[in-house]
């Protein structure tokens, strides 16, 4: 590695990091940098066609049509409340156990990341449903915020996966062979997360004896806060838990139809994220008002092309 290559690598790096410090896009921010990079390097020429050429060159892949579809299918799943649902379901089953409703959290998010593909939708999310019914069971606010991001992390490995689609498109391997590939170790992501949930809630109560005397405070706890309107309401003990069944069920439909029809080989990648979008589509109407129907879808998409620009940029910047 010559001189001049180290020295715009170390220019690079250095307008990189201060980009960032000002809170500018990381997308830019790869792509100023690297300009910089090749301005150094290779001169105003290079520079120009690199900025006109790779973006198009980047974007322009049938492949990365699924990244969209899988966006506006989360959207959709969102704003039918399926991720409510799903910790929901999970707070019921884990009531009793210890950390109850950080287990929930993890039980939720992997649910969730199953029909999103997305780590920062599944901590968005997860993180408005159950952050407050964690805390207010008596755990305290360090456990719900690591749940929560910890419980991100499974959008990078539980198909439908954005990540695994990029990686896959960079490296020429096949989507759907990876998308599958990532079940098991998702699977095992949270079982390890489970078992870290059950060390730290063991080592607080040992800590904390008056948590410890009083055990069944998260069970009368852990349904409040869980995403209702109105977070003081708390359950009574031996109260029923708000289970939504049929939310559930909503999800194992998008996940067999954007995923299960990848593993029979009935679709495409790209079609089974198509299948899936419609699916949510379906759902997301059935689970709200009819006289509510437009005003939600277009919430919906002008959301979902938020996130899509987002996700593009960033690639754009990667590229150059």
């Amino acid at each position: 590695m010559t001189a001049a290559t180290i020295g715009a690598l170390v220019v690079v790096l250095v307008l990189f990091f201060a980009l960032l410090s000002i809170r500018l896009h990381v997308g830019l921010a790869l792509m100023v940098s690297a300009l910089a990079g090749v301005l150094i390097l290779r001169g105003t020429g290079a520079a120009v066609s690199t900025v006109s050429n790779q973006p198009f060159s980047t974007a322009a892949d049938y492949s990365l049509t699924i990244i969209p579809l899988f966006i506006v299918m989360g959207v959709f799943a969102v704003r039918a409340g399926l991720a409510k649902a799903a910790f929901d379901l999970a707070t019921s089953a884990f009531r009793r156990l210890p950390g109850g409703p950080a287990l929930a959290s993890l039980a939720g998010s992997g649910m969730f990341a199953a029909v999103t593909g997305s780590s920062v939708a599944t901590v968005a999310t997860m993180a408005r449903v159950s952050t407050d019914a964690i805390v207010r069971a008596g755990y305290t606010i360090r456990l719900a915020a690591g749940v929560v991001c910890a419980g991100g992390t499974l959008g990078v490995l539980i198909p439908p996966s954005i990540v695994l689609v990029l990686y896959g498109v960079v490296t020429e391997e096949s989507i759907g062979k990876l998308l599958i590939a990532g079940i098991g170790p998702g699977v095992l992501t949270i079982a390890v997360y489970a078992l870290t949930i059950f060390a730290l809630v063991a080592w607080q109560r040992r800590h904390t004896p008056d948590r410890a005397r009083n055990p069944d405070r998260a069970e009368a706890l852990v349904g409040a806060g869980s995403g209702s309107a109105s977070p003081d309401v708390v359950a009574e003990p031996g109260e029923t838990i708000g289970r939504d069944i049929t939310g559930f069920g909503y999800l194992v439909v998008i996940f067999a139809v954007s995923v299960g029809t990848i593993y029979l080989g009935i679709a495409t990648p790209t079609e089974a994220a198509s299948f899936g979008a419609f699916t949510a589509l379906i759902i997301l109407l059935l689970r709200s008002r009819p006289s509510a129907w437009l005003r939600t879808i277009e919430e919906s998409l002008r959301e979902a092309v938020g996130l899509t620009a987002m996700t593009f940029l960033l690639m754009v910047g990667a590229g150059v």
